[in-house]
Order: structure tokens, then C-alpha cells, then sequence
């Protein structure tokens, strides 16, 4: 029983170390990631419940497994334990690239500023067609309901 908790332990640190390092979020990779960690209790329930000679050393195991604290602990501390020893480690490379550079030069924010004024302004340009708007604004109000 303490080997198939081991290994249940390293199937669920392996794929938190992939789910925290995925750079790219699409649901389809985090989805794949869950199903593999629900997978691990799926088959050793489905080992578990047959009754054949072929799964014999996992017999009745899965509830024995699961009705023990112990095991529960160590896959919490153990998976908990990751995703704080990846939390530190990025809050220190954060951390490090601010030391590096505290603020952004003031260069820097003027030339996003007039990038960002700039796109907003031919943004605005091309949907303001002021021609189109008063050939569209004297065809509604040529058309008169009534006088049909």
C-alpha cells in the first residue's frame, strides 16, 4: 500500500510541476493534466474492485488506501510543499528583476504613451469616416415613413 501511495504521490507532484509551468493556458493541457491525476484514483479503484487473479496485489486496496490520514497528509504536504517551493522561486526572480531595474526610465513611458496615443488615434481616424456618416445620415432622413 505505501508503494502505490508513493507512486500516487509522484503522478500528482509530476503533473502540478507541468500545470505550474505551462506557460501557455488553453483548458485543453489543463484539462489533459486533471484527468491524469483523476485517472490515478479511476484505475487503482477499477484494480481495486476486480476480482481476478491479474490485479491481485491491489485487491480491496483502494478503500484501505483512502481511509487512512496518513496517506491523505502526505499527499497534501507533499503536493502544498511544490506549489510554495514554486511560489517562493518566483517571487524571487520577481523580486530579483526589480532590483534590477526598480522603475522604468522616464523614456521608456513617454514612448509607450505616444505609441499607445498613436494607435488610438488612427483606431479613431478609420472608424470616424465623417463622408460616410452624412451620406448615411441624409439617406435616413430623405426616406420619410409617412410620405410613402
Amino acid at each position: 500500500m505505501l508503494g502505490t501511495a508513493c507512486y500516487g504521490i509522484c503522478v500528482f507532484v509530476s503533473n502540478l510541476i507541468l500545470l505550474i509551468q505551462t506557460h501557455n493556458f488553453t483548458r485543453y493541457g489543463e484539462i489533459l493534466i486533471v484527468l491524469s491525476m483523476v485517472a490515478f484514483f479511476l484505475i487503482l479503484l477499477i484494480e481495486s474492485k476486480w476480482q481476478w487473479s491479474l490485479f491481485a496485489p491491489v485487491n480491496h486496496m483502494f478503500s484501505n488506501m483512502l481511509g487512512c490520514p496518513t496517506i491523505w497528509f502526505s499527499m497534501i504536504l507533499a503536493t502544498g510543499s511544490i506549489c510554495l517551493v514554486e511560489g517562493l522561486k518566483q517571487a524571487l526572480i520577481r523580486g530579483l528583476h526589480m532590483w534590477k531595474d526598480p522603475s522604468p526610465k522616464e523614456d521608456q513611458i513617454s514612448e509607450l504613451y505616444s505609441n499607445f496615443s498613436s494607435q488610438v488615434n488612427s483606431s479613431h481616424a478609420k472608424s470616424l469616416d465623417t463622408n460616410k456618416l452624412k451620406s448615411q445620415k441624409s439617406f435616413a432622413f430623405s426616406q420619410d415613413p409617412k410620405a410613402g
